[in-house]
């Protein structure tokens, strides 16, 4: 998922670099790699944490399945609340920020479920993945808002705030 971050960084500072957006073929590479690093990044993850659920759990938790339940809550909310009280216009990024939300709280209860990480790793590291999101969706209401380069900067945020708490999250297991 860290390389699905890097590349979506790069075509971000390479399409619309100010003085105005451009596509162009690096651009259009790096959001392809974004896509299948972001592909792989999900499969790896969901498979690593349907391989946990056959080790014995450790720290009884909350149930998995309810994660994702919550993501989707809290989407459709934030889509209504987004679009139609704040007007602003829908894009990929809510539900990218969304989804990433929802895969890293799942990641990180698993190891703490199985023993990998302990309590005040799994709090700390939802507390890292709550405040990212929530300075994301930050970001993604200001974005419109915002003159072309404040707004190219604004976009990179998010990017950036989410790579660093998922080497975080990488480094709290080795």
């Amino acid at each position: 998922m860290i390389a699905c971050v890097v590349c979506y960084l790069l075509w971000w500072i390479i399409t619309f670099k100010p003085p105005a957006p451009k596509s162009s073929l690096t651009g259009n590479v790096f959001l392809m790699g974004a896509f299948l690093f972001g592909l792989g990044g999900i499969f790896v993850i969901s498979h690593g944490i349907i391989r946990m659920s056959d080790s014995q759990v450790v720290n009884p938790f909350i149930p998995l399945w309810l994660i994702p339940v919550a993501g989707i809550a809290l989407y459709v909310v934030l889509l209504y609340i987004t679009s139609s009280l704040l007007r602003r216009q829908v894009t990929s990024e809510l539900f990218i920020i969304i989804g990433w939300t929802v895969l890293e709280t799942c990641l990180v209860c698993t190891m703490y479920r199985y023993g990998v990480i302990r309590t005040g790793q799994l709090a700390a590291l939802t507390i890292g993945i709550m405040i990212v999101t929530v300075l994301s969706i930050i970001c993604y209401m200001l974005y419109y808002r915002l003159e072309y380069v404040k707004g190219y900067f604004d976009g990179m945020i998010p990017l950036i705030l989410t790579g660093i708490m998922m080497v975080i999250i990488d480094r709290s297991v080795s």
